[in-house]
């Protein structure tokens, strides 16, 4: 990572700047960002405009990360966008040892494909920060969503809520009211205020405008300013979706400066999300969540009761720049085992360490190596009847999540088979 917009910029100008000529929504945050920026592109579709989403990370392939309407765009077009970036890119006349990044490779190849695809609107997840992210090249953004602040990757953007704040809301045109900002902590609330005083800026508290209620038959209504939204039973499960439906359809009234028409509840509803308690079919039960940090453990946590039976395991890997104590300790509160494991990146951390961390916190818990052994481990100590979450890296889901859907759609019950004799009975917390 270097941070810096004059190598984006300049190879934008090599191509003709793509990312101008339409209208944007840009999304920022800790977290919630994919979430949100999916919800904002169905609500512009579901009002009859052609948009297009810039995501991250993807979990299947490299092109999930660019959908047009709704849809990941074909990895062809995806990968000869980036042909003509990387031609882009090795004409520019950079300091020596400087060079395009990955980031900013695929963010250009993802504007060059809403150009040509004839978006008229764009909605942009930035990566890290907001300042000096790739992302930070629009025009002014018809609205920009803060979704979350947590302290996270401080070494790069500040220890505080306030200076975190600050690096997300500099992408934001000064002396703005288009500014939407999601639910957050008290701390957060406050340095938000400060931060976007500094700017001039003139946020929409979500929390402050939008009600959500969920309904006993599943549905939820949503009341924005301008009239109510009914969400009938939406793909996206879990309860902190609520938090980036309302975010969402404040975001989009705002960027187009009247009510949602009535297909908006319709639009939502049919959101899925890959990885965010996405439920596996199969014996025992199985979800995957990208939970890779303490927000999003607590988030997680909140929702194995209601989606998975117990005995319960969990089946994680962290990143070495995580704080895994802060991510562990929720999803041990509601899982009676841990089976530490490593994702392919080469800064996933050591499962022993994992593993010694959760026996620390009281709970039984085992390191294993291959993620797929740790899978079949875990399936086997909960029993037929039991559960079983895979979270935490991103990047682990990305190693286990395509096996198991194959082997789910060959009538292989991921990734090995478990019977009843298998099991080791109802298990009991230590202390």
């Amino acid at each position: 990572m270097r941070f810096g917009l004059t190598r984006m910029e300049a190879l934008l100008a090599a191509l003709g700047n793509p990312q101008h000529g339409r209208h944007s929504i840009h999304i920022v945050g800790s977290n919630g960002k994919s979430s949100t920026t999916r919800f904002c592109a169905a609500l512009l579709e579901g009002e009859g405009l052609s948009t297009g989403a810039y995501l991250s990370p993807h979990l299947g392939g490299w092109h999930e990360r660019v959908e047009v309407n709704g849809a990941p765009v074909p990895p062809e077009q995806f990968a000869a966008a980036v042909m003509r970036v990387a031609d882009a890119a090795a004409g520019l006349e950079l300091e020596p040892g400087d060079a395009v990044t990955q980031f900013e490779g695929v963010t250009a190849a993802a504007f060059l494909i809403f150009a040509e695809a004839g978006c008229a609107w764009q909605v942009i997840e930035a990566g890290l920060g907001g300042r000096w992210d790739a992302t930070n090249v629009l025009e002014r953004p018809a609205a920009v969503v803060v979704t979350s602040i947590s302290l996270e990757h401080t070494a790069l953007l500040g220890t505080t809520h306030l200076e975190i704040a600050r690096e997300k809301l500099a992408v934001a045109p000064g002396g703005s009211d288009r500014v939407v900002v999601g639910p957050l902590e008290a701390d957060a609330v406050d340095a938000v205020r400060i931060a976007a005083g500094e700017l001039g800026l003139d946020p929409r508290w979500v929390r402050a405008e939008v009600g959500v209620d969920p309904v006993a038959d599943g549905s939820i209504t949503l009341t924005t300013a301008s009239g109510a939204i009914r969400v009938d039973a939406p793909a996206a499960a879990g309860t902190f979706q609520h938090d980036n439906l309302a975010t969402a359809a404040s975001a989009v009234e705002a960027a187009l400066g009247r009510p949602l028409g009535p297909e908006a509840g319709h639009a939502l509803a049919r959101v899925a999300m890959p990885g965010r308690l996405e439920r596996i079919p199969g014996t025992p039960a199985l979800i995957i969540d990208g939970a890779h940090n303490p927000s999003g453990a607590e988030a997680l946590a909140r929702e194995l009761s209601g989606v998975l039976p117990r005995p319960r395991a969990a089946v994680l890997a962290l990143l070495d720049d995580k704080d895994a104590a802060g991510v562990i300790g929720p999803i041990l509160d509601e899982c009676d085992v841990l089976y530490a494991t490593a994702s392919a990146h080469p800064r996933s951390r050591s499962p022993d360490e994992l593993s010694e961390l959760a026996r620390a916190m009281g709970t039984e818990a085992h390191a294993v190596a291959d993620p797929a052994e740790a899978v079949l481990a875990a399936r086997r100590w909960v029993g037929p009847s039991g559960g079983v979450v895979i979270c935490g890296s991103l990047y682990l889901l990305r190693d286990l999540r395509q096996a198991i859907l194959a082997d789910v759609s060959k009538g292989v019950a991921m990734l090995a088979s478990v019977s009843a004799d298998t099991s080791p009975g109802a298990p009991k917390r230590p202390g």
